[in-house]
């Protein structure tokens, strides 16, 4: 489903995300970790075109969509959602929602303003697109709450249903589970299982390691910005690599 290759982004001196590759199988869970500044988010902004790489391809689906353009990204069916809370703080959390759905809108902009036939069936669509979002994220009792009225965790869970609104096959969620308590995270590793079921695969660069140990079918690990690790949890958790890119190693001469 998704091929990347050689991926390299430099700013000045410093490269941020070195000749990274992996693949991705469509309804695979594959989680991005690795130390802060390891170049993860990064890695996010060139799938989907947020930014240009320096170097290397990503393919999606078989065609070259390396950097075309956000929009024309999740045109083809990959969208993400962001770290901050991005919601629209004056909007109902349905009304977000919608938003996510205007991509696949037909009208054109005459017949928004006019009230066209076609402008009336988008409406429709994208009303029952939205409250079937909601219903798969439990979030239905909200839909008329206003966004800035909304806890943490619904906040982060809002941030889905916009992407989700988009209809992707491609999900990049960065670090969903960021500022969630426990109870939260244990939903929170339930609703990507129940999204990837759902027929949309899911990529996760997350620090919470045992949330990503729980839901994760492969890892791959970068450490300044180079593929260090790639496997199941499992053999991730074994990997001397890994253990000494998040733990240090022993220096032998003064003994730490």
């Amino acid at each position: 489903m998704l091929e990347v290759s050689g991926l390299t982004k430099v700013f000045g001196g410093l490269t941020a995300v070195k000749d990274l590759t992996f693949t991705l199988q469509r309804g695979e869970i594959l989680s991005i970790i690795g130390p802060n500044g390891a170049g993860k988010s990064t890695c996010f902004k060139l799938i989907s075109s947020f930014m240009v790489p320096t170097s290397g391809t990503v393919r999606f689906n078989g065609q070259d969509i390396t950097g075309i353009g956000p929009h024309a990204v999740a045109r083809k069916g990959i969208v993400r959602t962001f770290q901050e809370n991005t919601a629209f703080q004056d909007m109902t959390v349905r009304e977000a929602v919608l938003l996510g759905y205007q991509k696949d809108c037909k009208a054109s902009l005459a017949g928004m303003i006019l009230r066209s036939p076609q402008a009336r069936r988008d409406d429709r669509e994208a009303g029952a697109h939205a409250d079937r979002v909601l219903d798969l994220l439990g979030m239905s009792s909200h839909a008329g709450t206003l966004a800035a009225g909304l806890p943490h965790g619904l906040l982060r869970n809002l941030g889905i249903a916009v992407a989700l609104a988009a209809r992707p096959q491609l999900i990049l969620l960065d670090e969903p589970f960021a500022g969630l308590n426990s109870d939260e995270t244990k939903r929170g590793v339930e609703l990507i299982r129940k999204i990837r079921d759902e027929g949309i695969t899911p990529i996760l660069v997350e620090h919470d390691m045992a949330a990503v140990m729980s839901v994760s079918e492969r890892i791959v690990v970068v450490n300044f910005g180079s593929k260090i690790a790639e496997g199941t949890p499992a053999e991730i958790q074994r990997n001397d690599k890994v253990i000494e890119a998040y733990l240090g190693s022993e220096d032998e001469e003064i003994g730490l």
